[in-house]
């Protein structure tokens, strides 16, 4: 297991918004992120990176064929270059992804076509996974 690493998430209706620090995606906490992401049918998932979170090979492989099966509209919300790099690259897989930096996360989730009242909720949430997620 990465030393310090944090991931936190929540489900609202079908939509995954998911919070993590630097470092690679422990199996165990992956498990469970995935389970959550079928059991709840998710189709949109918004994630912010905080510095340079990585998924393995298998990882990666694992979530572009669910993104596909599902038809998961993925949001990725950083400002590192490499977590950017890392979602070209499940572009190419075929997964439906786009990353937008920090400061534009209203417009990452507007990118979504929520209702507005549901991108406040999501937006609301989204922020507090990240204090969450950033204390120690």
């Amino acid at each position: 297991m990465t030393q310090g690493y944090r991931l936190h998430w929540k489900v609202i209706d079908d939509i995954l918004i998911a919070c993590s620090t630097a470092g690679e995606v422990p199996q165990e906490l992956w498990k469970d992120l995935i389970a959550d992401v079928r059991k709840h049918r998710v189709t949109k998932v918004i994630g912010l990176s905080l510095g340079q979170s990585s998924i393995s090979s298998s990882q990666r492989k694992e979530v572009s064929e669910l993104a596909r099966l599902q038809g998961i509209r993925l949001v990725n919300i950083t400002d590192d270059k490499l977590v950017r790099g890392i979602m070209t690259a499940l572009s190419w897989l075929g997964v439906n992804v786009i990353a937008f930096p920090m400061s534009q996360l209203r417009e990452g989730i507007a990118s979504l076509k929520l209702p507005l009242p549901l991108q406040e909720r999501v937006y609301t949430e989204a922020v507090e996974l990240r204090r969450l997620t950033e204390r120690p």
